[in-house]
């Protein structure tokens, strides 16, 4: 199904990614890109240990499936990228039927979400007539559902090039008619900084919302159309538009089901029946728009008591002296209760002040399973490689 130059793409962002988490983001002495085949996957090529070439390896299964084909075992044995490339291509030319992609993780430990790839199939086909693409230029990863969509199966339907602009920008000239730049809103903003005016070329834009003003702000600069597509790692696409105005359209494979009582989601079915629901708060506008609300967090259990973290955000931000703030659970081994990271208004407020200033502003405003029990000042709230925000280490 799938060729060498597209898995390398994939295993290298995969393994990079996995890396960089167990390094906690101290991956910086891994190999330039691209990777070549005879690099080792231990501690001569990648540093890796045998604990982590398990997890290396482990990730690899899950992503591909290649236990249903019995060659899972193999990656421990033939130890080079490009011996690991060749396997994946094996197995997906046997049975390539389903992948396995994980969530970003940004306020609890990541989820892991398996897809049918005829489905995934299914979407590529109506963006291929919507965009037509001659060539990809690349900002995002291609182990994400996002990336494997529109950087691995759409330029394989439209039998096009692809070529990665996240290290190296082409020149404005050098951007050719029928390009498709797929990035991201924080991407798109530097794009729109560094290109004066932008290429007439398509563009396509999800991961993280997109801010109306910026939206505007590109189509005036020169690029030709902005398709911005609303999803999930668990749904893959549900909706496009090329207007910030306008509500979003179902993708055509997905129909609305009656929503569920006090949820603020809109539930979907798909093909073979599937059942989905939006992450969002959302609101059908006939039978095929939608217009997003707010997020919708699900709760956690602290003490047996349900919690909400987007709320105890929302409180904390209340606080004269917080811009920003995200709450999460700690780790099972760390106790499982509530971390808060904060992002000051002043950025030269002393951290230490301004952490017990906050202190006492939770024992005043939140109940006893509410209060994080640790608060991390930060000059900005951490972005991972599609501009979302993520998830951060653990205290030492």
């Amino acid at each position: 199904m799938l060729d060498h130059a597209p898995i390398r793409r994939i295993l290298e962002d995969r393994l990079r990614a996995e890396i960089a988490a167990s390094r906690h983001g101290h991956a910086d002495l891994l190999p330039p890109t691209p990777w070549v085949d005879a690099l080792p996957i231990g501690p001569a090529g990648l540093g890796a240990d045998s604990l982590e070439l398990l997890t290396l390896a482990g990730a690899v299964n899950e992503m591909f499936h290649l236990h249903e084909t019995g060659i899972e075992d193999t990656l421990l044995v033939r130890r080079t990228f490009g011996a690991w490339v060749d396997l994946v291509q094996q197995a997906w030319g046997s049975r390539p039927d389903r992948v396995t992609f994980r969530s970003s993780g940004s306020t609890g430990q990541p989820r892991r979400h398996t897809h049918v790839v005829r489905d995934l199939l299914t979407e590529v086909d109506e963006h291929a007539g919507r965009l037509r693409p001659k060539r990809i230029l690349s900002a995002v990863p291609a182990h994400h559902i996002y990336g494997f969509i529109f950087t691995v199966l759409l330029p394989r339907h439209a039998a096009c090039d692809v070529v990665d602009i996240r290290n190296h920008l082409p020149a404005r000239e050098d951007c050719r008619p029928g390009d498709v730049i797929v990035s991201y809103p924080e991407h798109w903003r530097y794009l729109l900084q560094t290109y004066d005016p932008m290429p007439a070329a398509f563009g396509v834009t999800s991961a993280a919302p997109m801010p109306t003003a910026l939206a505007h702000n590109i189509s005036a600069a020169g690029l030709s159309r902005l398709v911005e597509v609303y999803g999930s790692s668990e749904t893959a696409g549900i909706g496009w538009r090329d207007d910030p105005d306008s509500p979003f359209t179902l993708l055509r494979h997905w129909s609305f089901q009656p929503p569920h009582p006090g949820s603020g989601a809109l539930r979907l079915i798909g093909p073979a029946g599937r059942n989905a629901a939006t992450p969002d708060a959302a609101a059908a506008v006939g039978e095929r728009y939608f217009t997003l609300g707010p997020r919708l967090d699900t709760a956690i259990q602290v003490g047996g008591i349900n919690v909400y973290p987007a709320r105890i955000a929302a409180v904390l931000e209340q606080h004269p002296g917080v811009a920003r703030a995200r709450v999460r659970a700690a780790a099972p081994e760390s106790g499982g209760r509530l971390q808060a990271l904060v992002v000051p208004t002043d950025p030269a407020a002393d951290p230490d002040a301004l952490r017990n200033a906050i202190q006492h502003w939770i024992a005043r405003h939140l109940s006893g399973p509410e209060q994080p029990r640790s608060v991390l000042v930060t000059p900005r709230l951490p972005h991972g490689v599609l501009g979302k925000v993520c998830n951060w280490p653990e205290p030492a």
